[in-house]
């Protein structure tokens, strides 16, 4: 019987680093269209391009990005418990526990170096920047601890959840060939469609050049729209999602288009 456990357990472990190494990757890219972004806009707006890596108008997009993968993080250790059918415990929390601490350290040690050869490279004083580059890994490990904190909550949900709203919330997507549709790890049938929609809104997400804490939020609310079931969720999740991008300066032109495409699909889909 422990051997059985142990071979379950190099199971998840796999599956949990394959799918977390290829998150990581996209985050990464993510991360640098980000940065791009901000210094495109920046530059518009007649600061220049030549910013130091370490100004702090790039302070969200860094802790946003470290947010983002202890999410990816947590989302593969779900996805692997669902796989193997294992109840959610402890190892979860002490595993995205000392997840979000190697993360600190790590991008704490990498912006100071980054900060010593920039101060090498251009013959400055380097101690402005040291001083920022501790100031903004402070505001990432602080900010990484809160959000573990929702993600213990979300442990402790799953561990006394039943077995069918785990599988639910688990949500592995599979994508048909034959019969142009998506089906979800709890049964349900997702088209291709709405996949569309909501892939169409979340690029106009992605590709905001400012309010960078506001797109785990919204972003968090799309997930809940590719999930819904039914129709009078879907339609109550279309009202928060609006709701929600319509405080969004750059989102507000989207927002009657988006909920015609929204209720439309609503309307034939369910």
């Amino acid at each position: 019987m422990k051997r059985m456990q142990n071979d379950v357990r190099g199971k998840v472990a796999t599956f949990v680093r394959r799918r977390f190494d290829s998150a990581r990757e996209s985050l990464r890219e993510e991360r640098g269209a980000m940065r791009s972004a901000v210094s495109t806009d920046l530059a518009a707006r007649g600061f220049g391009f030549a910013l130091n890596p370490l100004d702090p108008r790039f302070d969200d997009v860094e802790v946003g990005h470290c947010k983002a993968v202890l999410r990816a993080k947590a989302d593969a250790l779900f996805e692997a418990y669902g796989v193997y059918d294992l109840t959610p415990d402890d190892s979860i929390w002490e595993e995205l526990n000392s997840h979000q601490q190697q993360l600190v350290d790590a991008r704490k040690t990498s912006l100071k170096s980054q900060a010593g050869m920039r101060a090498a490279r251009t013959g400055r004083n380097p101690a402005p920047d040291l001083a920022r580059a501790e100031a903004l890994g402070d505001k990432i490990e602080r900010s990484t601890h809160a959000f573990l904190k929702s993600l213990a909550c979300e442990i402790e949900k799953r561990k006394h959840m039943p077995k069918e709203l785990r599988e639910s919330s688990n949500f592995l997507n599979i994508t048909g060939n034959d019969n142009n549709v998506t089906v979800a790890q709890g049964g349900s049938v997702i088209t291709s469609e709405r996949l569309d929609v909501l892939a169409t809104i979340q690029a106009s997400i992605q590709n905001m050049r400012s309010s960078q804490e506001e797109k785990p939020a919204l972003i968090g609310e799309l997930e809940s729209l590719r999930k819904a079931t039914d129709k009078p969720f879907f339609l109550e999740r279309t009202r928060t999602f609006l709701a929600l991008a319509a405080s969004c300066v750059q989102l507000a032109p989207h927002i009657e288009s988006w909920r015609q495409h929204l209720e439309n699909f609503a309307r034939t889909h369910f």
